[in-house]
């Protein structure tokens, strides 16, 4: 976290397209380094529930604030921001995101290298004063527990 902390992020509703298929190309990407040897295909399952929770609204991801020192030092290219697959830069959207389903948190993915740094438990944390979310619900991508609950994965893509 180069010149930014946890407490400058904020919640935002994916609903830019070009910020949705940055995080699926990230996606596709984090999957991609599992998996030498052989490119994996993402599920149509899925792609379809990424897209539909996009589609109503329930895609949730996290953005650093801009100051003017991150502008300066052009922090956007930074990589710990999520890029699209030709390689152009988001507007400090990290790469992470979580599905809502039901009103339930229902995936949560955080990309290999920016695990470890608490940006689940934020969104959680922001998700939580929006929506009622039991812990037992609570799973992720990543394959780790968040919160104090039984997390579980999703099936693998």
């Amino acid at each position: 976290m180069n010149g930014w902390t946890l407490d400058d992020t904020y919640l935002t509703q994916i609903v830019d397209v070009d910020d949705f298929w940055s995080l699926y190309d990230e996606l596709c990407q984090d999957k991609r380094r599992l998996r030498v040897g052989r490119p994996p295909v993402l599920s149509l399952e899925w792609r379809e529930r990424m897209l539909r929770a996009h589609k109503l609204g329930h895609l949730y991801g996290l953005r650093v604030n801009e100051t003017d020192a991150l502008y300066q030092r052009g922090a956007r290219r930074d990589a710990i921001f999520a890029r699209g697959s030709l390689n152009e830069f988001s507007f400090y959207l990290l790469p992470c995101f979580c599905l809502i389903e039901e009103g339930e948190h229902s995936v949560m993915w955080t990309h290999k290298r920016a695990r470890r740094m608490g940006l689940e438990l934020r969104l959680l944390d922001f998700l939580r004063q929006k929506y009622t979310l039991s812990e037992e619900t609570s799973h992720s991508l990543s394959c780790h527990n968040v919160g104090a609950g039984h997390g579980r994965c999703a099936p693998e893509f």
